[in-house]
């Protein structure tokens, strides 16, 4: 659902209530935005392009010190709080994890000790670019059997993936989300990686684009440009699928 549009140079009209359901503007807790005027400033650029709806998730590595809960909270408020204090009141905030995919993870999830997205079935998985495919399956399958739901992040990343459909229908039909970054959309003349990806989404087998964004200077919330090529080159319909049905959906745990 269409909320409003922001005028553009060149009459490119910018359509509001974009979801961004990966990022990692939450300051001080992974290698994203350092401070809380660094997340303030992030904020501001993601609902200039348009987004308004943000889930927030840090990293989260088994084995390594990851940030307590209440710690996240704490400061997914702070965020809030400041961006209402600047003006920007149209925009509503989720809480999840980026979760690297190691042996176990499933069973962390079954604790609690995990955020899933926005505390739905959802949860937003990485893996090592270099993962082998079995692993790859057999890790998400793993998850899947605990009841919850894969969201596959940057699926343009991993070698194993890349130039098989085969292996994204299986995974489709073991029931994962496939999430692509919008940078793969931001290239003018795209290597031969990237075309293969695009048309990957054409073909309609990407069900969301996130930003992946790290703050406000290195790797910023860019949403317009992926926004702009969407609207040239797919149908309609699935445009309206990844912009807004699919996102609104998992946020409220239904089935995309």
């Amino acid at each position: 659902m269409i909320i409003g549009i922001i005028s553009w140079g060149g009459g490119y009209k910018m359509p509001l209530g974009l979801f961004d359901l990966h990022c990692h503007l939450l300051y001080g807790i992974d290698d994203g935005a350092v401070s809380l005027e660094e997340s303030l400033c992030a904020v501001q650029m993601a609902w200039d392009e348009g987004i308004s709806h943000i889930v927030f998730t840090p990293h989260y590595t088994p084995g390594k010190v990851s940030a307590e809960k209440e710690v996240i909270l704490k400061r997914i408020n702070e965020v809030r709080e400041a961006a209402e204090n600047a003006g920007i009141h149209g925009i509503k905030y989720y809480c999840g994890n980026e979760v690297l995919y190691v042996s176990g993870v499933e069973e962390l999830l079954k604790r609690g000790e995990i955020f899933t997205i926005a505390d739905t079935k959802y949860v937003l998985l990485e893996f090592y670019q270099g993962v082998r495919y079995q692993d790859m399956f057999q890790g998400l399958s793993r998850v899947v059997r605990k009841g919850y739901i894969p969201v596959l992040a940057h699926v343009e990343r991993y070698v194993c993936l890349y130039q098989s459909v085969e292996r994204i229908e299986e995974l489709r039909d073991l029931g994962i989300v496939i999430q692509m970054n919008t940078e793969c959309f931001f290239q003018r003349i795209p290597d031969v990686r990237m075309v293969w990806y695009r048309k990957l989404m054409k073909a309609g087998y990407v069900q969301l684009i996130s930003t992946d964004a790290h703050g406000a200077d290195r790797k910023p919330p860019r949403m317009r440009k992926a926004v702009e090529w969407l609207e040239r080159h797919c149908d309609h319909g699935l445009v309206e699928r990844v912009l807004y049905e699919n996102p609104a959906r998992l946020l409220e745990g239904r089935i995309l």
